[in-house]
């Protein structure tokens, strides 16, 4: 490269599970997120992305770094039903739930099934793009992250214990990969522990690029995940200021790695972005939970403990505000009539008809 040449500016991309407007706009006059607001006056701001639907994280992840929705990438949500596999996939939902379905089937699922089998090999990764294109990229605990390069991933003794998990997976991941304890950049055991959720937490991801910036190792293209925020603004709703201010003190030591904050943004295009947003819900726990099971109880439901059997008729997989409702009979359950069914209740927005060409028959219903 000639001196007159430009140097070409990294990309990291900063993705904040439920990064909403509402609870940036009550931090920054708060004076609760300095950082924010600092990428905000050097950079441009977008309020109103429309995330893909349906807004769970490995949908929107995953449609991310392949550039295509669901209906492409194959990866509908959190909770799902394979036709091909006769099974419901889970990546995480509710404790109860995965135990119902098999500990071990599930974790096999989330650190393997997700990236490796799940996720369309028909659409390529932005990390496997780049290698192609002789670019180097790092993916810092975020839960799509399939590359080019094989590599393993370690499995805590206790997740293997109870489980009965293999202690290794093989895996393929950019060449720069952090995925928890699971995967470290450094040998520091900080903030991974089994009470730090095992790594995916801010502080792990905040560290680990604080990692690459001391070390000047930083490739053309970084995404890092931050998880903590989805947590908070469950638990206290949009306009959610203390997750908000959590996750800015991370952004705040990151950029401390520079001689100034405005340093880090000399060689470097900065995107810092929500996954999704949240829908309000009532307080009123009977006003807002809509049981499926007793809506459609006219119908034999799939239960979770004993699988697909001949006799079931539907299968229900919950995605929180979300809910999928696959037939397995479309004589003795045809899909308008479910949907009728659900139509008379006001509380449900929106209810899709999904015929796809491979006979898996769903509705998807807000």
């Amino acid at each position: 490269m000639t001196s007159d040449q430009p140097q070409k500016k990294r990309v990291i991309m900063l993705v904040i599970d439920s990064l909403m407007d509402p609870s940036i706009q009550a931090a920054i006059k708060s004076g609760k997120a300095s950082a924010l607001n600092f990428f905000i006056n050097n950079g441009r701001y977008f309020s109103n992305l429309i995330s893909p639907f349906p807004t769970m994280s490995v949908n929107v992840d995953s449609t991310l770094l392949t550039g295509v929705y669901s209906d492409e990438h194959k990866v509908p949500g959190l909770l799902w039903y394979s036709q091909q596999e006769k099974r419901i996939i889970d990546y995480g939902g509710h404790v109860h739930e995965l135990f119902k379905l098999g500990i071990k089937q599930a974790m096999v699922d989330i650190f393997y099934g997700l990236n490796h089998q799940h996720l369309s090999k028909q659409h390529k990764t932005i990390h496997e793009i780049l290698k192609e294109k002789g670019l180097q990229s790092a993916s810092i605990n975020a839960l799509l992250y399939r590359g080019d390069y094989p590599t393993q991933i370690k499995i805590p003794f206790l997740i293997s214990f109870i489980t009965g998990l293999k202690r290794q997976l093989d895996s393929y991941a950019p060449n720069i990969f952090s995925y928890g304890s699971m995967h470290k950049l450094s040998a520091l055991k900080e903030n991974s522990f089994f009470w730090q959720r095992y790594g995916f937490n801010d502080k792990f991801s905040a560290n680990a690029l604080r990692y690459l910036i001391k070390r000047n190792e930083l490739p053309d293209f970084t995404i890092v995940y931050f998880p903590d925020l989805d947590q908070s603004v469950h638990k206290h709703g949009r306009t959610d200021i203390k997750g908000i201010e959590k996750v800015d003190q991370q952004l705040c030591n990151i950029l401390d790695e520079y001689p100034s904050w405005d340093d880090a943004l000399k060689d470097t295009i900065w995107i810092v972005l929500g996954d999704n947003g949240q829908a309000w819900i009532d307080q009123n726990r009977k006003a807002a939970l809509i049981d499926l099971r007793k809506v459609l109880n006219s119908y034999q439901i799939v239960k979770l403990r004993k699988g697909v059997t001949e006799h079931d008729e539907i299968v229900l997989c919950v995605n929180e505000r979300m809910s999928f409702i696959y037939t397995l009979n479309n004589q003795k359950a045809p899909l308008e009539e479910i949907a009728s069914i659900l139509q008379k209740d006001n509380r449900i927005d929106v209810i899709a008809i999904i015929k796809r060409q491979y006979r898996n028959r769903n509705i998807r219903c807000t």
